[in-house]
């Protein structure tokens, strides 16, 4: 509904809704109700057409710098890998919690396997404060995970870039190796990245 909703920027009602998605009409009357509730969907009047509400809008707005986002960093995240021969993960934070919006996997299978557009925040648990120009550095069981953040002075908005080294890999060189290689490409994205 919200994807016919937004073919209709003049607006539209819920007869044209349910005729366009299928839907019965009293339960596109309720979801466009809800909609309106919930700022997805506004309505000049009372028994005026729906319209695209301020929240559908910023949703748009957000996904669109996602779609930036992510090709600007793409090959950068892949460069990373390619150059410490470990998985790299772009991570964003700017839809409200953290994903895992690009994902380029080292040739060797670990424990630690992600798809893009999964939930990151399990993976940064035990980052604590993730500020300026500082990698933290998470080590468990299985892992040692590498994290730089990209945005600057906005820790709660920022994107973040993470190498996983697995456990059988991670010596103090390699630590250290990969932890100049996501600084420096951390420090890339924030020159390119909005």
């Amino acid at each position: 509904m919200l994807e016919e909703l937004s073919k209709h920027p003049a607006g539209t009602g819920p007869r044209e809704i349910a005729r366009a998605t299928g839907v019965d009409r009293s339960a596109a009357s309720r979801v466009l109700s809800a909609l309106r509730d919930t700022g997805f969907a506004s309505q000049e009047t009372e028994f005026g057409p729906y319209v695209p509400g301020v929240r559908l809008k910023a949703l748009a707005m957000r996904l669109r710098a996602h779609d930036e986002t992510e090709s600007v960093a793409r090959p950068i995240v892949q460069r990373l890998r390619d150059d410490v021969d470990e998985t790299a993960s772009f991570i964003t934070s700017r839809i409200g919690d953290e994903q895992h919006l690009i994902v380029a996997e080292s040739s060797r299978r670990i424990r630690f396997s992600v798809v893009e557009g999964t939930s990151a925040t399990e993976d940064l648990r035990g980052a604590g404060e993730l500020r300026g120009d500082h990698v933290s550095v998470i080590d468990d069981l299985d892992s040692v995970r590498l994290i730089a953040p990209i945005g600057v002075g906005h820790p709660e908005l920022s994107d973040l870039l993470m190498v996983v080294i697995p456990r059988a890999r991670a010596t103090e060189q390699s630590v250290r190796d990969v932890s100049h290689a996501i600084h420096a490409a951390a420090r890339e994205l924030r020159g390119l990245l909005p």
